[in-house]
């Protein structure tokens, strides 16, 4: 119990260091991928730190852009606005004065006042004098029938209004002229010359003249909105969005004065793209001007600048993973190697168990059968033992049978030693299977009586002839049924088998005996017993050399050998390949 205890300790020993070294071969790896990772984190934070920063700032930049933009835009807008706001109030005020005199004077004379207010010619956008049935009055005070008006937009929001107040209509294209303008109209009080309206506008295309190239090259838009969401400009040129009313109208809720700017983020109703936007309300008029870019273009112009910096992110990425790959392959490789040299030392360890246990087996094997010789041989020596001289047969018999099985011992001992040689070649003949078969029964039938053991030799059809060496083949199933009979019961069967197969031929051994116990079956075919000391014991019989033999010589013919051991029974089989099947057999098959 303490042997096994200590073995037991030992073992349980061996597999903690096992266990440790594999941990210790494992933590390299872990470390290269820690270290592959944290560099990893390094690259992309930095550079990901570095693009945050550039993209923040670029998108400032833009914001200072659109914002000097804006100012701008606003700016003119606001002055177009009030000049036509003027022109519209000063002939209303003059209409209103010379109304009062007791002669009212020519209305011709309003292109004095015109005049005084910095405008030289009577254009569309300046000025227009309208009757209260939306007929034209000229400067001569005659109403032209052919001009009318009280279709437009513009005029009926105006002529509703309490006199002196003002309207801002939708965006119109002028009739005689073709200017597309915005109409700033004022409610005319009642006057001597029939007139109902005082008609000013802004000129688009004068505006956008003006204003075009800046915001082109601050890829900006701009536009002009109603305070009721009804676009009056859109710098774009949209078809069909000029005097469309937008319901959901974000700029309302823009900062009322000349410098006040409120920033929007929202998405454009149109191309439903993210936009960043500038508004500002007008204070004297019911008008929301914004200027507006789109944010996809500053990140892609951002990333035009900046895409070389995530190339050589992801070059550096590739550099240290394929460094990382080197060095995790040349730790592998190492452990490979630390695995191959654990494995030979284990495997030397084994060799020397084995030597330890085979020099004590020899020791015994032997010494038993020597000190049988010794001692009879004296008994038939000594003068004293002449009284049991009617027994020399038998002692000559125990001397004759102990020779015998040292002979046998050496002889297992020096075929084992030949065969793990160089070897001689084999001699392959046909042989016929069933007359082998029934010869090497023939040689055990003693061993078979002696052991109350039957034999049956079956060979199927395909499996009658085979090529190989006659003497090791003979060799192999002796081993094989001295096995087989040895390990048999009383009144046992042994069944010798062979049969074709697809691979070749297997010729089989099958006994009736308790079988293999589970714990000798791995070590089997180990020379000089069953390899390790711990699982040999007195069932294992001698140094059981016979297996490892009947291994060799099967595959020295190209085979292979097969043992199923339950608890009942054990079967042996040869596998011989295919070039063993002679070749008229072969295509006869």
């Amino acid at each position: 119990m303490r042997a096994l205890r200590a073995t037991r300790t030992t073992r349980g020993t061996e597999v903690q260091e096992k266990f440790a070294i594999g941990n210790l071969q494992r933590l390299p790896a872990a470390l290269i991928g820690v270290l592959f990772a944290f560099v990893l984190a390094m690259i992309w934070g930095s550079i990901a730190a570095t693009l945050i920063a550039d993209r923040d700032r670029a998108l400032d930049e833009a914001r200072q852009d659109l914002r000097n933009n804006h100012l701008m835009f606003s700016t003119k807008v606001h002055g177009e606005f009030n000049s036509a706001l003027s022109r519209a109030v000063g002939v209303e005020a003059w209409l209103a004065l010379a109304s009062r005199a007791p002669a009212p004077p020519p209305l011709g004379e309003i292109v004095d006042v015109l005049k005084m207010m910095g405008t030289t010619s009577l254009q569309p956008a300046d000025i227009r004098l309208i009757g209260a049935g939306g007929e034209g009055i000229s400067l001569t005070g005659v109403k032209n029938p052919l001009i009318d008006v009280s279709d437009r937009e513009w005029f009926q929001g105006a002529i509703a209004l309490t006199p002196g107040q003002f309207y801002v209509g939708k965006t119109v294209i002028a009739r005689d002229t073709g200017q597309e303008v915005i109409p700033i109209v004022i409610r005319a009080h009642e006057n001597a010359y029939g007139i109902a309206l005082v008609v000013s506008g802004i000129d688009l295309g004068k505006l956008r003249a003006t204003v075009i190239g800046v915001l082109e090259a601050g890829q900006s838009d701009a536009g002009i909105i109603r305070v009721d969401g009804t676009v009056l400009f859109d710098s774009r040129k949209i078809p069909g969005y000029a005097g469309t009313r937008i319901a959901d109208f974000i700029f309302k809720d823009a900062a009322t004065g000349d410098q006040a700017i409120t920033f929007f983020e929202h998405t454009s109703l149109i191309k439903k793209q993210p936009r960043l936007s500038a508004a500002t309300a007008f204070e004297r008029a019911p008008l929301v001007v914004y200027t507006s870019l789109l944010v996809d273009e500053i990140q892609r112009q951002w990333w035009t600048q900046h895409w070389n910096t995530f190339a050589l992110g992801s070059l550096a990425t590739l550099i240290v993973l394929a460094l990382s790959i080197w060095i995790f392959a040349l730790l592998r490789r190492n452990e490979r190697d630390a695995a191959r040299i654990s494995e030979a030392l284990s495997q030397a360890a084994a060799l020397s168990r084995a030597k330890s246990d085979f020099m004590g087996r020899m020791s015994h094997e032997l010494r038993t059968p020597l000190n049988a010789i010794l001692g009879f041989s004296e008994m038939m020596i000594d003068p004293r033992f002449a009284a049991v001289a009617v027994r020399r047969g038998d002692y000559a018999r125990d001397i004759h049978h102990c020779g015998k099985h040292l002979l046998a011992m050496i002889d297992q001992i020096l075929e084992v030693s030949k065969i793990g040689s160089t070897g001689t070649p084999l001699e392959s003949t046909r042989i016929v299977v069933a007359t082998m078969l029934h010869d090497c029964a023939k040689s055990m039938e003693c061993a078979a009586k002696e052991a109350q053991v039957q034999i049956d030799i079956e060979v199927e059809i395909g499996a009658e002839h085979l090529d190989a060496d006659p003497a090791l083949l003979r060799q192999m199933m002796l081993g094989l049924l001295s096995n087989a009979i040895k390990f048999n019961r009383p009144d046992g069967r042994v069944a010798i088998h062979a049969q074709r197969t697809r691979a070749g031929i297997d010729i089989s051994v099958a006994d009736t005996g308790n079988g293999i116990p589970e714990a000798i079956r791995p070590h089997l075919f180990e020379p000089f017993g069953f390899g390790d000391s711990k699982v040999a014991n007195e069932d294992s019989r001698g140094l059981c050399l016979g297996l490892a033999i009947v291994r060799m010589l099967v595959e020295r013919h190209g085979g292979t050998i097969a043992i199923a051991s339950g608890e009942t029974g054990t079967v042996a089989t040869l596998s011989f390949p295919e070039k063993c099947v002679p070749a008229p057999i072969q295509h006869a098959a």
